[in-house]
């Protein structure tokens, strides 16, 4: 389960245009899009938020548009996805 995500964006910032969620079966769910309105020129953490997914979360699509910036490239750092404190842990097993 999620609710949002950090993305680090370190040059060319503002191309992010859509994330998506992967689910355990592979799927892919919007669960956010928009205008991505970090400074330029200067490393920043863009937060998207959502609402609480009602299934697992294994991993996430970030669309970019790569072709916002004229002078450049655009690059991410990092992405750190936020889990809701709701969301039940999964169970551990031996080996």
């Amino acid at each position: 389960h999620a609710v949002g995500a950090v993305i680090r964006e370190t040059h060319g910032n503002g191309f992010v245009r859509r994330v998506d969620v992967l689910d355990e079966h592979g799927a892919l769910h919007t669960v956010w899009a928009g205008e991505d309105s970090s400074p330029s020129d200067v490393p920043h953490d863009l937060l998207v938020t959502w609402p609480r997914t009602e299934f697992p979360v294994t991993g996430l699509k970030i669309w970019v548009d790569t072709g916002h910036n004229a002078r450049g490239r655009e690059a991410i750092d990092a992405v750190r996805l936020l889990g809701s404190p709701g969301a039940p842990r999964p169970k551990r097993t031996s080996p």
